[in-house]
């Protein structure tokens, strides 16, 4: 059994993940829940050096593949 999760989701200053927006999921509502139960755990990490004057973009489209059964 296989599916996908596609969501667009804000970036906060403090790398944590806002506002998720459901964009598509297949074929299973279970796969949207999964990700919904754990997404609020993550946090975004820039590594490497940055200049003072970039910026990352505030809305990032997050895609999950889900694989049960292999």
């Amino acid at each position: 059994l296989g599916g996908v999760v596609t969501y667009a989701v804000e970036l906060r200053a403090n790398g944590a993940f806002a506002n998720p927006k459901l964009l598509a999921s297949a074929p299973h509502p279970d796969f949207v829940q999964a990700v919904q139960d754990v997404m609020g755990t993550w946090t975004w990490r820039e590594e490497g050096p940055q200049a003072p004057t970039c910026r990352m973009p505030e809305v990032h489209i997050l895609t999950f593949e889900f694989s049960i059964g292999r």
